[in-house]
């Protein structure tokens, strides 16, 4: 299973000032009061060099390497521009936690929550690897900030369990609204795989057994739309066909699965559930979660 893996690995860098000793004077010398006022930071370091303030910590077992938490949050600039959200997206996000990779990286900060916390944590843009400014957005020398809120906590094994349940709830809720769909659109020749995706095989092309294997590169047009008729995507309306490689992963499952099915120069749809493809974590504000999807794909060379 894949996890989301949205943030970048920050490394911070730390001044250590040592003291030294000094001879001790005989002649008492006049303390001088500082006219500087006191800078008060808006967050405190932790001993892994994590920048980060607590808004809400509850007791409970913090996230260790290898646990997939479950967090809402928001990525705001310097400015207070707001870069991503949780909150509008509407899904949270699932992430495994891996094992710190410098000093002040991010998944340190996710070890000090546990479920129910949450914290803001701020990067060094500076120490992003690979990071390049983006004028009035990111400028170089600025921080951002990340407002987390840990919903659950899991081990591997739990997180496993909770998807295969919900996986297979889902997959009925999705089963039905398809079969719903199909018969409202009278669409009556259709298919079903053993994984749960439907398909119409609408225009066959000249060789039925010219199908592509796992492996091969493809190339074809698409509509994608939801349930409601909303569509998402086109490569007809681009006028460029995509090209992958399939049964590698490079897309959702149920483009794995969908395209295999069909012969050079068919044209089908596709039906897919959600769990064959963006599951509870949607795809931006075009995809909401849990949404089933509709294909209308050309097989054009392989």
């Amino acid at each position: 299973m894949k996890f989301t893996k949205l943030f970048p690995i920050a490394a911070f860098v730390f001044a250590v000032t040592g003291a030294s000793a000094q001879k001790k004077s005989t002649t008492k010398t006049p303390v001088k009061t500082s006219t500087q006022p006191k800078v008060t930071l808006p967050y405190e370091t932790s001993a892994s060099g994590v920048k980060y303030k607590m808004h809400k910590d509850v007791a409970g077992r913090t996230a260790v390497e290898g646990d997939i938490i479950e967090f809402n949050l928001i990525n705001k600039n310097a400015k207070d521009s707001i870069l991503f959200s949780t909150y509008e997206t509407g899904s949270a996000l699932p992430l495994q936690i891996m094992k710190p990779e410098y000093k002040g990286d991010l998944m340190s900060g996710f070890m000090l929550l546990s479920a129910g916390d949450s914290a803001t944590f701020w990067l060094d843009v500076d120490s992003i690897r690979g990071f390049e400014p983006i004028p009035g957005v990111l400028d170089k020398g600025s921080m951002m900030r990340y407002s987390v809120k840990i919903n659950n906590v899991y081990t591997q094994e739990e997180y496993k369990a909770k998807m295969a349940q919900a996986g297979g709830e889902q997959l009925k809720t999705d089963t039905v609204a398809i079969k719903k769909y199909l018969a409202d659109n009278k669409i009556k020749n259709y298919s079903r795989t053993a994984e749960g995706l439907y398909y119409v095989i609408d225009t066959k092309g000249p060789d039925a057994n010219a199908k592509p294997g796992n492996g091969k590169k493809v190339k074809v047009h698409y509509t994608g739309t939801l349930l409601n008729g909303q569509k998402f995507d086109s490569s007809r309306d681009r006028n460029q066909p995509f090209e992958f490689t399939l049964g590698v992963g490079q897309v959702i499952r149920g483009w794995d699965e969908g395209i295999a099915l069909l012969s050079k120069g068919s044209r089908g749809r596709l039906f897919i559930p959600s769990q064959m493809g963006y599951g509870p974590q949607g795809a931006g504000a075009a995809i909401p979660a849990n949404a089933v999807l509709i294909f209308d794909v050309e097989l054009l060379d392989f």
